[in-house]
């Protein structure tokens, strides 16, 4: 199993926001302990609190990816990851007033569907012995239809199931 938290940022057609991220999915190990499939789901929490030139907005994403992990370089328990796959996601919540230009006068619901894909890196330390992973991704992108783009920063453990 494999469970994550982050901070990022989040921007399509109509929306755009920071905020966090938790993550979790399986992780199964393909080859060597150095090719790895992991579906997941990613949801985050955006909003536009410290972003003054848009609508006040409030909105929530949901991320169904599979993702394909790759240990580029090892150096012992070290290792340096890239991954990339596949991601389908909703995002949901309030497009209020406020912002510059001229804000708008009424409130909307939100629900917007997005298909792309997913890339990232960063670093994984994998004791031998040890049943846990700490993943430290410092890059992570999902990119999509309707001008779909997230950015964040993760940190997770890896609990290998026996």
């Amino acid at each position: 199993m494999e469970f994550g938290i982050g901070a990022g940022i989040s921007e399509g057609r109509r929306t755009m926001g920071g905020g966090g991220i938790i993550s979790v999915g399986y992780q199964r190990n393909l080859w060597k302990d150095r090719l790895r499939l992991n579906p997941s789901l990613t949801i985050g929490h955006f909003s536009s609190k410290h972003i003054l030139d848009i609508s006040d907005q409030w909105f929530n994403s949901f991320n169904l990816e599979t993702i394909l992990y790759f240990d580029l370089v090892r150096i012992r328990a070290f290792s340096l990851t890239l991954g990339a796959g596949g991601v389908v996601n909703n995002i949901r919540g309030l497009l209020g007033t406020g912002g510059d230009p001229p804000p708008a006068t009424d409130s909307e619901y939100v629900s917007n569907w997005h298909f792309g894909g997913y890339f990232g890196g960063g670093f994984r330390i994998n004791p031998k012995n040890s049943p846990v992973a700490i993943e430290i991704m410092p890059m992570n992108f999902h990119v999509g239809s309707d001008s779909f783009m997230e950015g964040f920063a993760e940190i997770g453990i890896d609990v290998k199931l026996k």
